[in-house]
């Protein structure tokens, strides 16, 4: 078994620029596909995400076969469905709890409840397509490679603040809502894949996160709003508490709540050690 840490320094290099650069392409393409050829069809749309976000996985699990020689363990498929599952509960709960805050604080109100199905349905699976390259990208390529060949640290530190300000480019982005998704997002998905070693885990909520955020609670994702939501609400307050016209992810509430989770992440990773 070859592995990252194993390679020469221009190897790792070379693995680490081109294998995040096919994945960000890969990704960029089928986004393209799905956001501006079948944007009507919204069936087509979604039997299509699904089975590019399986895509991506299996070419992220060739690229590991053939560059690292080495078992794909954090994409083992006995215990994807779990991990999978677990991750799309902490999604749906984090902004469970995220519009209650809002809701009892008298920030969040809701103004109508139904939507279209066919479409809500479509982003159910550019939301799953959009988890899993990005967790590939950020997760399985930056954060693993650098953590296997330096340290853990060292790889929360750089994918976090890459994860984060590569939002700054998003609609409505700030300093302050790269900086937010850093900590809530950046930190929290990196360890939710370090304490479980799993690909499958953070890509569940990645996944619910955006859609629970945009198309259930009407919330703008990263900077762009959403037309078709199960709750159309209507957002007042400050925006360091609302997140203002980027979302609730520029909020202090949600750098909290992902803080907090990053750091219960941590704890059972390190019982796990422990135990080991």
């Amino acid at each position: 078994m070859t592995g990252c840490h194993k390679m020469k320094v221009w190897k790792w290099i070379l693995a680490f620029v081109i294998g995040s650069f096919v994945m960000l392409m890969a990704l960029s393409i089928a986004e393209l596909i799905s956001m501006n050829l079948l944007n009507n069809h919204h069936l087509l749309n979604f039997v299509f995400c699904m089975g590019a976000g399986c895509g991506l996985l299996g070419l992220y699990a060739l690229w590991i076969c053939l560059v690292e020689k080495r078992p794909v363990v954090e994409l083992s498929l006995p215990s994807a469905p779990r991990n999978l599952f677990q991750g799309m509960t902490v999604g749906v709960l984090m902004f469970c709890v995220l519009t209650a805050i809002l809701y009892f604080a008298g920030s969040y109100e809701v103004k109508k409840i139904g939507c279209e199905y066919l479409p809500w349905i479509a982003n159910f699976g550019l939301f799953f397509l959009v988890a899993v390259g990005e967790e590939i990208i950020f997760r399985g390529f930056i954060f693993r490679m650098i953590d296997q060949r330096f340290s853990t640290w060292v790889a929360l530190l750089v994918s976090a603040l890459i994860f984060g300000f590569v939002h700054y480019t998003n609609p409505n982005g700030t300093i302050w809502a790269s900086v937010a998704i850093a900590i809530e997002a950046g930190l929290m998905l990196a360890m939710a894949y370090k304490c479980t070693n799993s690909l499958f885990f953070p890509i569940g909520i990645h996944w619910t996160w955006n859609f629970s955020q945009g198309n259930v609670f009407g919330f703008p994702v990263s900077g762009t709003s959403v037309d078709n939501s199960l709750i159309t609400p209507v957002i007042s307050g400050n925006e360091l508490f609302t997140g203002g016209e980027f979302g609730p992810e520029a909020s202090v509430n949600a750098a909290v709540i992902g803080l907090l989770l990053a750091a219960w992440f941590y704890k059972i990773y390190r019982d796990k050690q422990t135990v080991i």
